[in-house]
């Protein structure tokens, strides 16, 4: 058993990018477009193209195809196309059992349409199904167009998938297969799962492999929803990351997986820069960055982040003003005006205080957003904040 499933009590990897028919997400577009594949097959309607980019999920619609339609249809699925279309029909002969006497076209679509119609007359059907399409030859292209001519009583003796990436779209266009385009009687394009639908999906995936969205915390949703932000993402992007997350978790050997743990995850990734929120709450995490012992005073408000110094005592002579001052411990936290994806950092020093406000701010750092989910995050890296906070120290230098 893997180690996280062990630790988190799952009967199954949750997120592993393997077409599991067990794992299918019966929701949104994935189930649309489903749905219109298996309306296209039993209605005989012939040529099918589903495009999509690389990991969202076509592989599992067509490996859903193949498990639902076990029992009264014939599958024939092939990897990736063929160099010619002689290839192609020599393939679907063989996969139906027969035994051509010759590589000539004419008599090998003959054969195969022979078989095809006693397969019609059993009451079954037969599916090709041809993945990476988007590699297709125009000479192949041609020969599938041949095969989705084979009829009987009006109906096609053939129902022909392609499954590719979007690039199929562009040999499609080509005035070249203006026939084979006017043919295609269904085309559907896969597109990213909104926010909403990717949390449904996680959940989905952690009920299947015995647990429960709770192994989540609040600020861990947050922080997946942050690093997708409004544009979404697609099914293999999304395992990633929830899959290496689990991982983080489990190696820190925490039974909740939080936005720090997705945070790490996602810059293992190299998506981290799309999370902005963060808020810092354990003082042994602070130290490990060399933060200062008084950490509690950093403040987020007003698209700002104050660091706090620890009031001087008052001079005599001076009762009346509190002075601050930048420590010059190598370890402190500086304060300075940087630019760091959306969170704006400004030098200013102010009166310590003892309690401390945090928001996470807007993408043009202008009005604060409350957002509850973000009361309980851990810590990001303070390095690269540190590192920045060096680089203007130089550039003050010089002005």
């Amino acid at each position: 058993m893997h180690l996280y499933t062990e630790h988190f009590g799952l009967k199954l990897l949750p997120f592993e990018n393997v077409s599991d028919p067990r794992f299918f997400f019966g929701q949104g577009e994935h189930a649309r477009i489903y749905q219109r594949l298996i309306e296209s097959l039993n209605s005989s309607q012939g040529l099918t193209v589903v495009t999509g980019d690389i990991g969202a999920g076509k592989t599992m619609l067509s490996q859903m195809l193949i498990y639902n339609t076990s029992n009264d249809t014939k599958h024939i699925w092939i990897a990736e196309p063929p160099e010619k279309s002689i290839s192609l029909f020599m393939f679907i002969a063989l996969e139906l059992g027969l035994e051509p006497s010759t590589s000539e076209k004419t008599f090998v679509l003959r054969d195969i349409k022979d078989e095809l119609i006693k397969i019609r007359s059993e009451g079954k059907k037969c599916m090709v199904i041809l993945d990476e399409s988007q590699t297709t030859a125009d000479e192949v292209l041609d020969g599938i167009q041949l095969l989705n001519n084979l009829e009987k009583d009006a109906r096609k003796l053939i129902q022909v998938y392609l499954f590719g990436q979007e690039e199929i779209m562009a040999i499609i266009n080509s005035p070249a297969n203006e026939s084979f385009k006017q043919r295609i009687a269904i085309l559907e394009t896969m597109g990213k799962m909104n926010n909403d639908k990717i949390r449904d999906y996680i959940t989905h995936r952690l009920n299947v492999a015995g647990g429960l969205p709770s192994i989540f915390t609040d600020a861990g949703w947050g922080a997946i929803h942050s690093v997708f932000g409004n544009e979404g993402s697609i099914p293999r992007v999304i395992n990633s990351l929830c899959d290496k997350s689990l991982i983080v978790a489990s190696e820190r050997e925490n039974d909740k997986v939080d936005y720090y743990d997705v945070y790490v995850a996602a810059r293992e990734l190299g998506i981290y820069n799309e999370i902005s929120h963060h808020k810092v709450e354990h003082k042994q995490s602070m130290k490990e960055y060399n933060f200062p012992d008084n950490w509690e005073n950093v403040t987020f408000k007003d698209a700002e982040t104050v660091y706090e110094e620890p009031a001087k005592a008052e001079e005599p002579g001076n009762s009346s003003e509190l002075k601050t001052e930048e420590t010059k411990d190598e370890n402190s936290f500086k304060p300075a005006e940087i630019e760091d994806n959306n969170l704006t950092i400004k030098e200013e020093t102010v009166a310590s205080t003892s309690s401390s406000e945090w928001v996470t701010i807007d993408s043009q750092g202008e009005k604060p957003i409350d957002i509850e989910i973000f009361e309980k995050i851990k810590p990001i890296s303070m390095k690269e904040i540190t590192t920045k906070l060096d680089e203007w120290e130089t550039i003050r230098g010089k002005v």
